[in-house]
């Protein structure tokens, strides 16, 4: 911390930055109630010096706009998907920034990652990290990320790598950041449809491990999560159809690429050993099985020898077995095989050629554009490409040939025997670069994409965020509840709120809604049909708004206007769910019921009563579990231990002792009824707890309101509870934990033995925590108690 204060009097934001990105990144390593109190100062100065870094960096830029501090990331730049960030480093230079090129690189085998082969020749600062191990692959980011400040992200590819620097970079440095789609990256892993953090969790209770980064779930979270920053570029027009966004084509430099003459091809063939007077088909880039190589090697090999016909391929073929089925399929000396080469060779290698073919197949084809298409129209080679959806304007503006894959060969053999229309052609490609493709012109068409980005740059979205509880356990929950504590502050006016005047007749339900839609669908059924004499209005609160959920809703709102909602746009768990709720409600009473709750009759009458009473702060029924075990009937303290456990879980609900009221410090949040002007009084739930002892810490703080001194479980009236585990719920237990025995330790008389002494019950044993949360403070044993020691059953 004093480095952290130390760069910040003097000025030096990255460095204060830096220092508490640091202190975080240390984080696991403190006392357990050291970790919120340290980790939310840390946070409060990453925050403070990111505020004031971008001030200042928002001056510098006003002055000198070229200063603006670009990074292009690539997720794997160990092949062919970092030509993609090499095209959008090179417009960046022609806008003139200062750009950088940034990334990670995976290894395919034992052997250690390199760079793609091509980029190794470039002169531009490249900055990576190699990952050996995908669950350290967070932390070296991060590591990677603080060296490197930026004002604008450009990612290239929607992977979870790249959809990770993005995050790290609005984290640490406050930057803008874009996503480019290139391709789509589902089709490469078997996939066709993204997928939600949210609907992962419903499907599989959790986000999977830190395994397989590149695999087909991260990849479709990925493809989901890369459209919630600050914009999209696209390389084609069938990709804006899918995702939106700005085209911006393959560009390519016209002062670089320039037409090739006759002199440049005689010149090239020489220097690689290509006879002049053969008919050159190329292939140049990646050679895949889908790009239609063996299709033309086919072709080629039924030319006439008299042509001198030659398939030149240059790219490193990865498939050895596709190498042998392409050498295979011509006879000897059609085929020349060059390898990966250099970018500034590029002019060298379509020199060799007379025409090229770009072929492809499959659901990739109908969202990839070829960026080796730029490379030939710019230097005037003919180009036969498949005709796909990306490639139809190229087409039909004749700047590009349809290949006809049924007469492929008849078609390169007219075309070859045909110099004057390779000609024509040729120039026709040029014109079309010179008008679409050339550098200036796609360099124009970024750079409003850049201004609007670095104009108003998004928060951190949430849905991102949650990334972490796989990626970074260690700091997802503080990093997490912070972002719901600045939402709860920003959003809602608690002033205004206690302040407020409210139908002193009406109750309001806020019901958070998460999980299941049946369970939605059950509770609001139940408080429909619920008998009862007062007036009651629901608000539901859609953290979940699935398709399911959202059809539940709108069926229960058609057959009854009493409903509502509110839509906060993502998961913002229960605390600040409910604060959202309460903050649209209008009732002078108010109930928070979990959606996996069901009530009874007369509910509201029974549950509401107590609250005649001004010492009562806040109200529970029984809640049972659909077997008729008790759930819980409060909440009850253990002589040493800061944390509560539920009053007479897992009992017969009908034994005496559960079938009558019960005084305590805490009940649970799953049912809840309180004052509207008490919960705004102490500003609702702590959104810093996450699913977890949020409802404990609130009737603690209630009963230090004036005149407020218990709560009440009732045993007037049951609500049936399941109990589901709403997914992700229990990945932030220990963090607010943690929290709440910092904030409660030593304040908490122990209840639980005078509860049971009152009902005659006797404890025989305890069930213990584990032994690493008892040592660290968090343990919440509870008492063993046999049924037939827990009294008579109810007459």
């Amino acid at each position: 911390m004093p480095r952290v204060h130390a760069c910040m009097l003097c000025g030096d934001w990255p460095g204060a930055i830096a220092a508490a990105a640091k202190g975080l990144r240390q984080l696991p390593e403190l006392g357990i109630t050291q970790q919120p109190e340290l980790g939310g100062l840390y946070l409060s100065n990453l925050e403070l010096g990111r505020r004031r870094y971008r001030i200042k960096r928002a001056t510098d830029v006003v002055v000198e706009p070229v200063s603006t501090q670009v990074v292009v990331v690539g997720s794997e730049l160990s092949h062919n998907a970092a030509g993609r960030a090499h095209t959008l480093l090179l417009t960046y230079k022609k806008l003139g920034y200062s750009a950088r090129l940034l990334g990670s690189h995976f290894p395919l085998s034992s052997r250690p990652p390199e760079l793609w082969e091509p980029l190794l020749s470039l002169h531009l600062p490249v900055h990576t990290i190699a990952v050996n191990d995908h669950s350290q692959f967070f932390w070296q980011a991060w590591e990677l990320v603080l060296q490197h400040p930026a004002d604008l992200v450009h990612l290239c590819k929607p992977r979870l790598p790249a959809v990770v620097f993005g995050l790290l970079y609005k984290l640490l440095w406050g930057a803008a950041v874009l996503m480019d789609i290139d391709d789509e990256e589902l089709c490469f892993v078997g996939e066709h449809e993204p997928i939600s953090v949210d609907a992962l969790k419903r499907q599989q209770g959790r986000l999977p491990p830190p395994e397989d980064l590149l695999g087909p779930l991260w990849t479709q979270l990925a493809v989901d999560l890369g459209q919630r920053f600050d914009g999209i570029t696209v390389a084609n027009t069938a990709l804006q159809q899918r995702y939106g966004g700005t085209v911006i084509p393959h560009g390519r430099d016209p002062q670089q690429l320039r037409p090739i003459t006759a002199i440049k091809r005689s010149f090239a063939r020489r220097r690689y050993g290509i006879p002049e007077d053969a008919k050159v088909v190329l292939f140049f880039g990646t050679p895949r099985r889908h790009k239609g190589l063996l299709e033309v090697a086919a072709a080629v090999a039924a030319l006439p020898e008299s042509m001198r016909p030659l398939f030149v391929v240059a790219g490193a073929i990865p498939d050895a077995k596709f190498e042998l089925e392409l050498v295979a399929l011509l006879p000897p000396g059609r085929l020349r095989l060059m390898g990966n080469q250099p970018f500034e060779r590029a002019r060298d290698i379509l020199a060799l050629a007379d025409l090229e073919v770009l072929l492809s197949s499959g659901e990739v084809a109908a969202f990839q554009s070829p960026a080796k298409l730029s490379d030939a129209m710019a230097v005037g080679l003919p180009v036969l490409v498949s005709e796909a959806a990306p490639l139809q304007e190229a087409i039909a503006r004749g700047w590009a040939v349809r290949a006809e894959p049924e007469r492929l060969a008849e078609q390169l053999q007219q075309w070859l025997d045909d110099a004057e229309g390779l000609t024509r052609q040729g120039a026709c490609a040029r014109e079309g670069f010179l008008e679409a493709l050339a550098l200036p012109v796609v360099a124009n068409k970024l750079e409003p994409c850049v201004m609007t980005a670095l104009a108003d740059p998004k928060p951190v979205d949430g849905q991102q965020l949650a990334l972490l509880e796989s990626l970074a356990p260690d700091v997802a929950s503080l990093l997490m509840a912070r972002r719901y504590q600045q939402w709860s502050e920003r959003e809602i006016n608690w002033l205004a709120l206690q302040q407020q005047r409210r139908d002193p007749k009406l109750v309001s339900v806020v019901v958070p809604v998460y999980g299941d839609p049946t369970e939605l669908d059950g509770c609001l059924l139940a408080v429909r049909q619920a008998e009862t004499g007062i007036d009651w209005e629901v608000v539901a609160v859609m953290n979940d708004a699935s398709p399911e959920s959202r059809a539940v809703l709108a069926q229960h709102q058609a057959a009854d206007p009493r409903i509502r909602a509110v839509w906060p746009g993502e998961n913002v768990q229960f605390a600040l769910g409910c604060n959202l709720g309460f903050a649209a409600s209008r009732g002078e009473q108010v109930v928070f019921l979990n959606n996996d709750c069901q009530v009874q009759p007369s509910w509201l009458e029974a549950l509401l009563a107590p609250l005649a009473d001004r010492a009562v702060a806040a109200v529970q029924p029984r809640l049972l579990k659909p077997d008729g075990t008790v759930q819980c009937l409060g909440v009850v303290f253990r002589e040493g231990q800061t944390l509560g456990y539920p009053l007479y879980a897992g009992l017969n609900g009908e034994l005496a002792c559960c079938q009558h009221d019960h005084q305590l410090q805490a009940v649970t949040g799953a049912c809840l009824a309180l004052r509207a002007s008490d919960f705004a009084a102490v500003r609702g739930f702590d959104a810093g707890f996450v699913n977890s002892q949020e409802d404990v810490d609130l009737c603690l703080r209630l009963t230090q309101l004036p005149d407020r001194n218990l709560c009440v479980s009732t045993a007037a009236t049951t609500a049936i509870h399941s109990e589901s585990v709403a997914p992700g719920r229990i990945r932030h237990t220990r963090w607010s934990r943690m929290r709440f025995v910092q904030r409660w330790r030593g304040q908490i008389h122990a209840d639980d033995m005078a509860t049971y002494n009152r009902d005659g019950v006797t404890v025989t044993g305890w069930l213990e925590d584990s032994a690493d949360k008892r040592r660290e403070g968090l343990g919440a044993g509870r008492a063993v108690l046999e049924a037939e020691q827990a009294g008579e059953k109810a007459a």
